[in-house]
């Protein structure tokens, strides 16, 4: 679960065009540390200086250093909050620490830090404070972590990543008759089933569950083209417990029934 972490917190905060500040590991606790940086900046984190484009967004990692620095002629605003969560809720975002992304959702990112300060100092009207501050605190937290890392960015894929999906992917084409489920298939990647369906179409531009499926009706092609098994029997070679569902997946894909592609493509083995 994501929580607020911390006494403090700011939303639009402005400072001088000299700004510069600096945070050793000593003086953070064991939370993440995120920000959005409205105006360009110059920021160093793990010895690693980048200079900003407006509307950035980075989470530091758990006691990681940093500094950063006006690059601007003119007083430059930003938002910072910190946070805690279980590792595997920023992987399921696909969110890279101390890493800078621009999110196309950054006017979202705005309003809900905006918010979260309003929720933080209790300015919320009666109905909603009803829910209580630590949750409202918790939810907002996850509608920014959504907004600046899940929705209107390309996702950044590492060779380690790449390398499990393309392993996951030739095990799905050497074992298409197996009873394959997301949930299977993202426990050969090690992932979330969320996450791998997510990263999965990003990587090969098709989602797992489709890919299978069109590994499968190609197959079924080449048994219904050149064999004499009947299509019932050829569903279940496939993997398919329901032969309705195999028939109806073919039609959708290949545009005819199992029983017309073979009256249209008469060329069969003897078994």
């Amino acid at each position: 679960m994501i929580l607020f972490y911390g006494n403090s917190m700011r939303h639009n905060l402005t400072q001088p065009m000299d700004f510069d500040y600096n945070e050793a590991p000593s003086m953070l606790n064991d939370a993440y540390t995120f920000f959005h940086f409205i105006d360009s900046v110059e920021f160093s984190v793990n010895g690693i200086i980048t200079v900003t484009n407006p509307n950035a967004v980075i989470i530091v990692d758990k006691k990681t250093g940093f500094s950063t620095a006006s690059k601007s002629r003119h007083p430059i605003r930003y938002s910072w909050f910190r946070f805690t969560c279980n590792e595997d809720e920023l992987r399921d975002k696909s969110i890279v620490l101390n890493q800078f992304f621009y999110p196309t959702k950054h006017i979202e990112v705005y309003k809900l830090t905006e918010k979260l300060q309003n929720i933080f100092f209790n300015k919320t009207n009666d109905s909603v404070q009803k829910m209580g501050n630590c949750d409202l605190l918790s939810k907002t937290i996850e509608e920014i972590l959504t907004n600046a890392f899940f929705e209107g960015r390309d996702i950044f894929l590492t060779e380690c990543v790449k390398e499990r999906l393309s392993a996951v992917r030739s095990l799905i084409y050497q074992k298409y008759n197996e009873r394959w489920t997301i949930d299977k298939m993202a426990s050969c990647a090690g992932y979330s089933k969320f996450h791998f369906s997510r990263v999965y179409k990003s990587y090969f531009g098709i989602s797992p569950n489709d890919e299978l499926i069109n590994i499968r009706m190609d197959k079924a092609k080449e048994y219904l083209f050149g064999t004499e098994y009947k299509a019932s029997e050829i569903a279940k070679m496939l993997g398919y417990t329901d032969y309705t569902q195999f028939s109806r997946q073919f039609r959708r894909k290949v545009g005819v029934s199992p029983a017309e592609y073979r009256g249209k493509n008469r060329n069969f083995y003897v078994r």
